[in-house]
Protein backbone atom coordinates (compact mmCIF):
# COMPACT_ATOMS: atom_id res chain seq x y z
CA UNK A 1 0.00 0.00 0.00
CA UNK A 2 1.58 3.42 -0.85
CA UNK A 3 1.65 5.72 1.96
CA UNK A 4 0.71 9.01 1.60
CA UNK A 5 2.92 12.27 2.74
CA UNK A 6 1.06 14.95 4.20
CA UNK A 7 2.15 18.02 4.57
CA UNK A 8 1.03 20.59 7.39
CA UNK A 9 2.73 23.86 8.14
CA UNK A 10 3.27 25.24 11.53
CA UNK A 11 0.84 28.09 11.22
CA UNK A 12 -1.95 25.64 10.26
CA UNK A 13 -1.00 23.86 13.23
CA UNK A 14 -1.21 27.39 15.15
CA UNK A 15 -4.57 28.88 14.12
CA UNK A 16 -7.88 29.27 16.57
CA UNK A 17 -10.36 30.38 15.57
CA UNK A 18 -11.20 34.00 16.99
CA UNK A 19 -14.74 33.21 17.47
CA UNK A 20 -17.15 36.00 18.59
CA UNK A 21 -13.70 38.27 19.04
CA UNK A 22 -13.31 37.91 15.42
CA UNK A 23 -13.54 41.66 14.07
CA UNK A 24 -15.02 40.02 10.38
CA UNK A 25 -17.00 36.79 10.82
CA UNK A 26 -16.92 34.42 8.30
CA UNK A 27 -20.77 34.00 9.01
CA UNK A 28 -21.98 36.44 6.88
CA UNK A 29 -21.61 37.03 3.30
CA UNK A 30 -20.66 33.97 1.76
CA UNK A 31 -22.79 31.58 0.65
CA UNK A 32 -23.10 28.61 3.12
CA UNK A 33 -23.45 25.15 1.60
CA UNK A 34 -25.39 22.58 3.59
CA UNK A 35 -23.96 19.10 2.22
CA UNK A 36 -26.36 15.95 2.25
CA UNK A 37 -25.20 14.59 5.48
CA UNK A 38 -25.84 17.40 7.38
CA UNK A 39 -28.52 18.17 6.46
CA UNK A 40 -30.29 14.48 6.43
CA UNK A 41 -28.90 15.02 10.12
CA UNK A 42 -30.99 17.97 10.94
CA UNK A 43 -33.71 16.41 8.99
CA UNK A 44 -33.55 13.34 11.53
CA UNK A 45 -33.61 15.86 14.14
CA UNK A 46 -37.03 17.64 13.31
CA UNK A 47 -35.35 21.23 13.12
CA UNK A 48 -37.95 23.08 12.37
CA UNK A 49 -36.19 26.75 12.51
CA UNK A 50 -33.01 25.56 11.08
CA UNK A 51 -34.70 23.85 8.31
CA UNK A 52 -36.69 26.53 7.48
CA UNK A 53 -34.03 28.77 6.84
CA UNK A 54 -32.11 25.77 4.39
CA UNK A 55 -33.06 26.36 0.80
CA UNK A 56 -31.74 25.34 -2.84
CA UNK A 57 -29.75 28.42 -4.55
CA UNK A 58 -29.39 28.88 -8.42
CA UNK A 59 -27.36 26.30 -8.87
CA UNK A 60 -29.18 23.93 -7.00
CA UNK A 61 -27.49 23.61 -3.63
CA UNK A 62 -28.89 23.47 -0.84
CA UNK A 63 -27.95 26.77 1.28
CA UNK A 64 -28.44 28.65 4.43
CA UNK A 65 -30.58 31.96 3.65
CA UNK A 66 -29.49 34.96 5.39
CA UNK A 67 -30.82 37.99 7.19
CA UNK A 68 -29.90 41.16 5.84
CA UNK A 69 -26.43 39.44 4.81
CA UNK A 70 -25.75 37.44 8.13
CA UNK A 71 -26.02 33.91 9.04
CA UNK A 72 -29.57 33.73 11.28
CA UNK A 73 -27.96 31.16 13.27
CA UNK A 74 -25.69 33.45 14.29
CA UNK A 75 -26.01 34.38 18.15
CA UNK A 76 -23.66 36.91 19.89
CA UNK A 77 -21.08 35.80 17.83
CA UNK A 78 -21.39 32.69 17.52
CA UNK A 79 -22.99 29.77 16.11
CA UNK A 80 -26.28 28.60 18.08
CA UNK A 81 -26.00 25.23 15.25
CA UNK A 82 -22.71 24.59 17.14
CA UNK A 83 -24.20 24.98 20.57
CA UNK A 84 -26.90 23.02 20.30
CA UNK A 85 -25.79 19.96 18.26
CA UNK A 86 -21.55 20.31 18.92
CA UNK A 87 -19.06 20.90 16.33
CA UNK A 88 -19.74 17.67 14.90
CA UNK A 89 -22.91 18.31 13.17
CA UNK A 90 -22.51 21.49 11.63
CA UNK A 91 -22.19 21.72 7.92
CA UNK A 92 -18.71 20.64 6.39
CA UNK A 93 -18.12 24.39 4.84
CA UNK A 94 -18.50 25.76 8.31
CA UNK A 95 -16.65 23.10 10.40
CA UNK A 96 -13.55 23.18 7.76
CA UNK A 97 -13.37 26.79 7.12
CA UNK A 98 -10.54 28.57 6.57
CA UNK A 99 -8.66 25.07 5.94
CA UNK A 100 -7.83 23.88 2.66
CA UNK A 101 -6.46 20.82 1.59
CA UNK A 102 -4.76 20.31 -1.91
CA UNK A 103 -4.30 16.40 -2.89
CA UNK A 104 -2.20 15.25 -5.03
CA UNK A 105 -2.59 11.74 -4.70
CA UNK A 106 1.08 10.85 -3.32
CA UNK A 107 1.28 13.74 -1.69
CA UNK A 108 -1.58 16.55 0.40
CA UNK A 109 -1.27 19.81 1.54
CA UNK A 110 -3.19 21.35 4.45
CA UNK A 111 -2.87 25.19 4.01
CA UNK A 112 -5.32 28.25 5.02
CA UNK A 113 -7.08 30.80 3.47
CA UNK A 114 -6.08 34.19 3.59
CA UNK A 115 -10.12 35.02 3.93
CA UNK A 116 -9.96 35.00 7.73
CA UNK A 117 -8.58 37.67 9.70
CA UNK A 118 -6.53 35.47 12.09
CA UNK A 119 -4.91 33.96 9.14
CA UNK A 120 -4.10 36.54 7.60
CA UNK A 121 -2.40 38.18 10.55
CA UNK A 122 -0.75 34.25 11.37
CA UNK A 123 0.37 34.28 7.53
CA UNK A 124 0.55 37.69 6.25
CA UNK A 125 1.28 39.83 8.82
CA UNK A 126 3.32 37.19 10.59
CA UNK A 127 5.39 36.82 7.52
CA UNK A 128 4.95 33.40 6.81
CA UNK A 129 7.19 31.75 4.78
CA UNK A 130 6.20 28.59 3.75
CA UNK A 131 9.36 26.61 4.09
CA UNK A 132 7.57 23.30 5.10
CA UNK A 133 6.62 23.02 1.50
CA UNK A 134 9.85 22.71 0.36
CA UNK A 135 12.03 19.59 -0.78
CA UNK A 136 8.92 17.89 -2.04
CA UNK A 137 8.94 15.76 -5.23
CA UNK A 138 7.23 12.82 -6.13
CA UNK A 139 8.30 9.49 -7.28
CA UNK A 140 5.37 7.10 -8.24
CA UNK A 141 3.73 7.19 -12.02
CA UNK A 142 -0.15 6.23 -10.88
CA UNK A 143 -1.15 9.52 -9.37
CA UNK A 144 -2.56 10.88 -12.26
CA UNK A 145 -0.48 13.21 -13.68
CA UNK A 146 2.77 13.11 -15.64
CA UNK A 147 5.20 12.49 -12.65
CA UNK A 148 7.86 14.51 -14.35
CA UNK A 149 5.54 17.64 -14.88
CA UNK A 150 4.86 17.52 -11.14
CA UNK A 151 8.59 17.43 -10.16
CA UNK A 152 8.99 19.94 -12.30
CA UNK A 153 5.92 22.56 -11.20
CA UNK A 154 7.71 22.30 -7.54
CA UNK A 155 10.69 23.08 -8.46
CA UNK A 156 9.13 26.02 -10.23
CA UNK A 157 7.18 27.09 -6.60
CA UNK A 158 10.74 26.55 -4.95
CA UNK A 159 12.60 28.28 -7.06
CA UNK A 160 9.35 31.39 -6.71
CA UNK A 161 10.10 30.87 -3.10
CA UNK A 162 13.39 31.55 -2.89
CA UNK A 163 13.52 34.60 -4.68
CA UNK A 164 10.73 35.68 -2.54
CA UNK A 165 12.93 34.90 0.60
CA UNK A 166 15.73 37.33 -0.74
CA UNK A 167 16.84 40.28 1.38
CA UNK A 168 15.76 42.48 -1.85
CA UNK A 169 13.13 44.99 -1.88
CA UNK A 170 9.62 43.90 -2.87
CA UNK A 171 8.94 45.25 -6.35
CA UNK A 172 12.91 44.12 -7.52
CA UNK A 173 11.75 40.46 -6.11
CA UNK A 174 8.89 40.70 -8.19
CA UNK A 175 10.55 41.83 -11.64
CA UNK A 176 12.72 38.28 -10.57
CA UNK A 177 9.77 36.71 -9.79
CA UNK A 178 8.38 37.84 -13.04
CA UNK A 179 11.10 37.16 -15.59
CA UNK A 180 11.62 33.99 -13.85
CA UNK A 181 7.70 32.45 -14.55
CA UNK A 182 8.09 34.01 -17.74
CA UNK A 183 10.87 31.55 -18.68
CA UNK A 184 9.31 28.14 -16.65
CA UNK A 185 6.13 29.40 -18.96
CA UNK A 186 7.89 29.01 -21.57
CA UNK A 187 9.21 25.92 -20.92
CA UNK A 188 6.00 24.72 -20.44
CA UNK A 189 4.26 25.88 -23.58
CA UNK A 190 7.34 23.65 -25.44
CA UNK A 191 6.67 20.83 -23.05
CA UNK A 192 10.33 20.61 -21.82
CA UNK A 193 9.64 19.88 -18.11
CA UNK A 194 13.47 19.65 -17.23
CA UNK A 195 14.01 20.71 -14.00
CA UNK A 196 17.95 21.76 -14.92
CA UNK A 197 16.45 24.32 -17.78
CA UNK A 198 15.22 26.27 -14.61
CA UNK A 199 18.55 27.44 -14.40
CA UNK A 200 19.17 29.11 -17.62
CA UNK A 201 16.73 32.08 -16.99
CA UNK A 202 17.95 34.91 -18.62
CA UNK A 203 18.05 38.28 -16.87
CA UNK A 204 16.24 38.04 -14.09
CA UNK A 205 16.39 41.56 -13.22
CA UNK A 206 14.38 42.70 -16.62
CA UNK A 207 11.12 45.14 -16.02
CA UNK A 208 9.13 45.80 -18.29
CA UNK A 209 8.36 49.61 -20.04
CA UNK A 210 4.72 49.18 -19.89
CA UNK A 211 2.59 51.07 -17.42
CA UNK A 212 -0.65 48.42 -16.56
CA UNK A 213 -0.87 50.09 -13.00
CA UNK A 214 -4.36 51.87 -14.33
CA UNK A 215 -5.11 48.21 -16.36
CA UNK A 216 -5.13 46.61 -13.01
CA UNK A 217 -7.20 48.46 -11.28
CA UNK A 218 -9.48 49.33 -13.97
CA UNK A 219 -9.48 45.27 -13.83
CA UNK A 220 -10.88 44.64 -10.45
CA UNK A 221 -13.48 48.17 -11.18
CA UNK A 222 -15.39 45.22 -13.36
CA UNK A 223 -15.08 42.18 -10.63
CA UNK A 224 -18.08 40.64 -8.80
CA UNK A 225 -17.96 41.70 -5.01
CA UNK A 226 -20.22 41.41 -1.99
CA UNK A 227 -19.14 44.76 -0.60
CA UNK A 228 -19.65 47.49 -3.67
CA UNK A 229 -18.60 50.38 -1.03
CA UNK A 230 -14.97 48.14 -0.47
CA UNK A 231 -14.81 48.08 -4.43
CA UNK A 232 -15.11 51.75 -4.55
CA UNK A 233 -12.85 52.57 -2.06
CA UNK A 234 -10.49 50.36 -3.46
CA UNK A 235 -9.99 51.40 -6.94
CA UNK A 236 -9.88 54.99 -6.00
CA UNK A 237 -6.30 53.99 -4.14
CA UNK A 238 -5.09 53.86 -8.12
CA UNK A 239 -2.00 56.53 -7.50
CA UNK A 240 -1.57 55.37 -4.09
CA UNK A 241 2.27 54.05 -3.74
CA UNK A 242 3.19 50.23 -2.53
CA UNK A 243 4.65 51.35 1.33
CA UNK A 244 8.29 50.75 1.74
CA UNK A 245 7.61 49.43 5.70
CA UNK A 246 5.37 46.47 4.53
CA UNK A 247 7.85 45.16 1.46
CA UNK A 248 7.82 41.91 3.88
CA UNK A 249 4.34 41.34 4.37
CA UNK A 250 3.71 41.80 -0.06
CA UNK A 251 6.13 39.08 0.11
CA UNK A 252 4.91 36.88 1.94
CA UNK A 253 1.25 37.95 0.70
CA UNK A 254 3.07 36.33 -3.12
CA UNK A 255 3.97 33.29 -1.22
CA UNK A 256 0.54 32.51 -0.20
CA UNK A 257 -0.53 32.52 -3.80
CA UNK A 258 2.51 30.93 -5.45
CA UNK A 259 2.07 28.18 -2.25
CA UNK A 260 -1.63 27.87 -3.14
CA UNK A 261 -2.03 27.70 -6.66
CA UNK A 262 1.36 27.11 -8.04
CA UNK A 263 0.59 23.30 -8.62
CA UNK A 264 -3.09 23.63 -10.36
CA UNK A 265 -0.76 24.10 -13.07
CA UNK A 266 -0.74 20.53 -13.12
CA UNK A 267 -4.00 21.01 -14.78
CA UNK A 268 -4.30 24.32 -16.63
CA UNK A 269 -0.60 24.43 -17.90
CA UNK A 270 -0.84 28.00 -16.80
CA UNK A 271 1.71 29.19 -13.75
CA UNK A 272 2.17 33.22 -14.88
CA UNK A 273 -1.84 33.30 -13.95
CA UNK A 274 -0.91 32.73 -10.34
CA UNK A 275 1.75 35.21 -9.71
CA UNK A 276 0.08 37.83 -12.07
CA UNK A 277 -2.87 37.20 -9.43
CA UNK A 278 -0.62 37.93 -6.51
CA UNK A 279 1.13 40.96 -7.88
CA UNK A 280 -2.45 42.06 -8.46
CA UNK A 281 -2.91 41.26 -4.54
CA UNK A 282 -0.22 42.76 -3.73
CA UNK A 283 -0.56 46.27 -5.81
CA UNK A 284 -4.49 46.61 -4.12
CA UNK A 285 -3.45 45.56 -1.00
CA UNK A 286 -0.42 47.77 -0.68
CA UNK A 287 -2.21 51.13 -2.09
CA UNK A 288 -4.98 50.38 0.40
CA UNK A 289 -2.91 50.75 3.33
CA UNK A 290 -1.08 53.13 2.10
CA UNK A 291 -4.46 55.33 1.89
CA UNK A 292 -5.60 54.36 5.38
CA UNK A 293 -2.12 54.88 7.50
CA UNK A 294 -2.13 51.55 7.78
CA UNK A 295 1.12 50.92 8.01
CA UNK A 296 1.93 51.33 12.08
CA UNK A 297 -1.82 48.82 12.40
CA UNK A 298 -1.38 45.29 12.15
CA UNK A 299 -4.67 44.30 12.82
CA UNK A 300 -5.87 46.93 10.30
CA UNK A 301 -3.53 45.23 7.56
CA UNK A 302 -4.57 41.85 8.47
CA UNK A 303 -8.13 43.00 7.50
CA UNK A 304 -7.40 44.41 4.08
CA UNK A 305 -5.46 41.25 3.12
CA UNK A 306 -8.44 39.03 4.43
CA UNK A 307 -11.01 41.71 2.99
CA UNK A 308 -9.61 41.42 -0.33
CA UNK A 309 -9.19 37.41 -0.29
CA UNK A 310 -13.13 37.47 0.77
CA UNK A 311 -13.82 39.82 -1.89
CA UNK A 312 -11.94 38.96 -4.52
CA UNK A 313 -9.93 35.58 -4.12
CA UNK A 314 -12.51 33.23 -3.34
CA UNK A 315 -15.11 34.26 -6.30
CA UNK A 316 -15.07 31.67 -9.16
CA UNK A 317 -16.59 34.03 -11.63
CA UNK A 318 -13.59 36.68 -10.53
CA UNK A 319 -10.66 34.15 -11.53
CA UNK A 320 -12.42 33.19 -14.04
CA UNK A 321 -12.41 37.31 -15.28
CA UNK A 322 -8.79 37.39 -14.31
CA UNK A 323 -7.46 34.65 -16.39
CA UNK A 324 -9.37 35.89 -19.45
CA UNK A 325 -8.02 39.45 -18.72
CA UNK A 326 -3.99 37.99 -17.99
CA UNK A 327 -4.01 35.46 -20.92
CA UNK A 328 -6.10 37.78 -23.52
CA UNK A 329 -6.81 41.14 -22.63
CA UNK A 330 -4.60 44.36 -22.20
CA UNK A 331 -3.04 42.29 -18.86
CA UNK A 332 -1.88 39.73 -21.15
CA UNK A 333 1.74 41.58 -21.49
CA UNK A 334 3.29 38.75 -19.21
CA UNK A 335 5.33 41.46 -17.27
CA UNK A 336 3.37 43.82 -15.72
CA UNK A 337 5.60 45.76 -13.10
CA UNK A 338 6.22 48.79 -14.77
CA UNK A 339 7.48 52.20 -13.66
CA UNK A 340 6.87 50.79 -9.91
Amino acid sequence: MNEKTIIVPDHYKRFVCAADSCPDTCCKGWDIVVDDETLAFYREKGDKRLLERIAPDSDGDMVITFENGVCPFLEGGLCSVQKRYGERRICTTCRVFPRVCHDYTEFEERLLTLACPETARLMIVGREDFRELDGLRVSRTDNGYLREYMNFLLAVRERTFSLLRSDEPFVQKMKSVFSFTEHAQALIDNEIFDEARLDGCPDLSFCGTVQDRARIFGLHSRLDVMDENWLAEAVSCKDEALPDSIDGELASLVLYYAARYTLTAVSSYDVITTIKRAWCAAVVCGALISRENAENDPLRRALIYQKYSKEIEHSDENLDIMTDEFLCGELSSQRMIGNY
